[in-house]
């Protein structure tokens, strides 16, 4: 959008979907992308107004975009007459991120989608077991995060602490006070009613067809072989897929390397220790917004 002088003008997102990871953001996201009056960035997750500090070894897996005019750049191409957004599943953990939007779009729409935490963690961990960088059993891998209470987005692999959804919430309640707030179990019942209530709350007309605008986004799967998920898991190959190849071509390419089957089961011993640490924050919530979670009726 030009100025009177005829200067282009940063433009700042419409929205935000800050998470949380694992929750249905992708699909949430994947879906406005097809919606003709939203423009969205090539870049799902740009982490612009985060802290990301993975170590060299596991930059690839976890790029953010830190320098403003990078960023800004990834919205140029938008329409005056389309609204724009990102989706950023660190921002609802940063503690700092929500002043961060404040600062620059104080009147930005803040999209918020949560899930029982102990089914995010587990899906958050095969996750990272089908990318090729989670080698630890889940029992092992919670208990290093127990431990490790005080980790950074990159650096740790935050599957217990990115469950604590009360305080994380509070921040955007608190700065942005009118946050649309979707559980990912009612999400998956009704996406095309979930999509209706998105594109009303963020000021564009609804999908003709929410139902053919649904995306699945995600589904589970897990490396091939050893050779898959040394090649999935190799922050070197990655650099070099994002210098030379599109992303279609990436994508159907680690396609390749992994094979789709159905979820499997979590480790007993995990959920029971998952369900003790998570004990209280269903009724935190409750507190909090007013309403029952899904996972707790």
């Amino acid at each position: 959008m030009p100025n009177q002088a005829g200067a282009a003008v940063p433009r700042w997102p419409d929205f935000f979907i800050v998470g949380a990871a694992k929750a249905g953001t992708t699909s949430l996201f994947d879906s406005l992308a097809e919606h003709p009056q939203v423009f969205t960035p090539r870049v799902k997750e740009p982490h612009h107004f985060s802290t990301v500090a993975p170590p060299p070894e596991r930059r690839a897996f976890f790029p953010s975009i830190r320098d403003e005019q990078e960023y800004l750049a990834l919205f140029a191409a938008a329409r005056a007459d389309q609204v724009v957004g990102e989706a950023s599943t660190s921002y609802i953990w940063d503690p700092a991120t929500a002043a961060r939007i404040h600062a620059v779009a104080p009147g930005a729409r803040i999209i918020a989608m949560l899930r029982d935490p102990v089914e995010r963690a587990w899906s958050h961990y095969l996750n990272d077991v089908r990318e090729g960088f989670e080698t630890r059993s889940f029992s092992d891998a919670i208990e290093q995060d127990v431990s490790d209470s005080d980790g950074l987005w990159g650096d740790a692999s935050l599957y217990v602490q990115l469950g604590f959804y009360t305080d994380q919430l509070r921040r955007y309640l608190e700065t942005f006070p009118d946050t649309l707030v979707l559980f990912f179990e009612e999400f998956v019942r009704d996406v095309p009613g979930h999509l209706d209530r998105t594109c009303d709350f963020i000021g564009v007309t609804r999908f003709d067809d929410a139902a053919a605008a649904a995306r699945t986004s995600n589904e589970y799967a897990r490396p091939r072989n050893r050779l898959a998920r040394a090649t999935l898991g190799s922050g070197l190959v990655r650099e070099v897929a994002r210098a030379v190849a599109p992303q279609k071509l990436r994508t159907f390419l680690r396609g390749q390397l992994q094979k789709k089957e159905p979820k499997p089961q979590m480790p007993a011993d995990a959920r029971t220790r998952l369900e003790g640490l998570y004990a209280g924050e269903a009724e935190s919530l409750h507190a909090l917004l007013g309403r029952r979670v899904p996972w707790s009726e």
